[in-house]
């Protein structure tokens, strides 16, 4: 899922600090030059991966690295 190591290389790196909210999906689809189908599965995945994260029906959150 590149969207998804994207934005956890972001998060890790620091140019995106935990909490920070996302883009809509479609901002995000936009940005990246992707689907719409596929933002929702790279978010849909970093939330699975922390599961105290806002939900979708939320503006999504990058999460703490680690």
């Amino acid at each position: 899922m590149q969207l998804a190591d994207l934005i956890r290389a972001r998060t890790e790196s620091g140019e995106l600090p935990p909490g920070t909210r996302l883009a809509s999906e479609a901002r995000l689809a936009q940005e990246y030059g992707i689907g719409s189908e596929a933002t929702r599965m790279a978010v849909s995945l970093l939330h699975s991966e922390d599961p105290s994260a806002p939900s979708e029906a939320t503006e999504p959150r990058t999460r703490r690295p680690g």
